[in-house]
């Protein structure tokens, strides 16, 4: 199926000299969790959505990536006039919850979200949401999938894309065990040609698009792309203290995928080369007395030892309230014409 006049990210390159091989949802992480619970995102944005999409009787939704299906359950409720469909590459929704909403759908995509996307006819959906996909999707493949969503977003319609910068930020910068957590995470994600720092780019689908730039020039409204920044902490109150918590399931089912040998060996290496400026005193509240850890130096420290997880959480908690860490939130939208 041939796709015209789709948004695209002109000069985005990859990095190949990262070695790549394709993670699917179901390895990492785990297919029921949401990066962010949906409770914080409602919280943190005010509402449900970003966009200014008027949705009326009959609408049709849909959310590519719904995970639990907790966003399409709050708006089909909302919208009871409306069909809500939820798309995904595992079916992770509550089958014993008995409140379930008639007008909420859901289609598993088995193979892929591209391969179900160009099954749907053009133009049938007033609403599309994406989001949190970058576990997903490699950037190339996120890209085809944004293309397939403004091809069978309606006329009028808006598609919405929503995801986090996997970047750890402080002030004026993040303790020292934290920025060696976080870089974990990110150079994990870039070794299966995920890219961590997706969101910053979410804006670029769109702003080079004839038509929406057309439209954004008549009105204002139809065409838009900021960040929230999200506190990592107690010190962040109520949402600090629930994106704290979400930061360590996400770390926790990192931590589950069990990665290869060879992969271990690959990001123990990295981050010896890329932590030297940390001095190993840093460290000191993690040791442990394991006898393969001779010098207690970074060299020989992996965070990712089931026995050292949850010292390595406690201590980077507290680096959190030192350094009030945050982590940003990136949204855009655009109406097509």
């Amino acid at each position: 199926m041939s796709i015209t006049n789709s948004p695209r990210e002109p000069g985005h390159q990859r990095n190949d000299s990262i070695t790549t091989c394709h993670c699917p949802r179901s390895d990492w992480p785990r297919p029921d969790r949401m990066i962010i619970r949906q409770e914080l995102i409602r919280l943190a944005l005010d509402g449900l959505y970003y966009s200014p999409v008027n949705l009326k009787e009959n609408s049709r939704i849909l959310h590519v990536g719904c995970g639990d299906g907790s966003w399409c359950i709050e708006i089909a409720k909302r919208y009871k006039d409306s069909t809500v469909i939820g798309m995904d590459l595992h079916d992770a929704i509550d089958r014993s919850n008995k409140k379930l909403p008639s007008n909420f759908k859901f289609v598993h995509a088995q193979k892929s979200f591209l391969q179900t996307l160009r099954r749907q006819p053009d133009n049938i959906f007033d609403f599309i949401f994406v989001r949190f996909l970058i576990f997903s999707c490699p950037p190339d493949m996120y890209r085809e999938v944004i293309q397939e969503c403004w091809r069978v977003c309606k006329p009028r319609g808006f598609v919405e894309m929503m995801e986090l910068d996997m970047q750890i930020y402080g002030n004026p910068q993040v303790g020292p065990i934290t920025k060696m957590l976080n870089a974990q995470v990110i150079y994990k994600m870039q070794y299966r040609a995920l890219d961590p720092h997706f969101a910053q780019h979410l804006q670029d689908f769109f702003f080079f698009h004839e038509l929406v730039e057309q439209m954004h020039q008549r009105h204002g409204d139809a065409y838009h792309a900021k960040y929230t920044s999200l506190p990592l902490g107690v010190w962040g109150g109520r949402i600090g203290v629930m994106f704290r918590d979400d930061w360590h399931d996400l770390i926790e089912a990192v931590h589950a995928a069990s990665p290869e040998k060879d992969d271990h060996d690959t990001v123990a290496a990295v981050m010896r080369s890329r932590n030297k400026s940390i001095h190993p005193a840093d460290l000191g509240a993690l040791e442990d007395d394991d006898d393969d850890d001779d010098d207690g130096s970074l060299a020989n420290y992996d965070p990712w030892t089931d026995q050292r997880l949850k010292a390595t959480l406690e201590h980077v908690d507290e680096e959190l309230e030192t350094y009030s860490s945050f982590m940003n939130l990136h949204h855009a939208y655009a109406q097509k014409h």
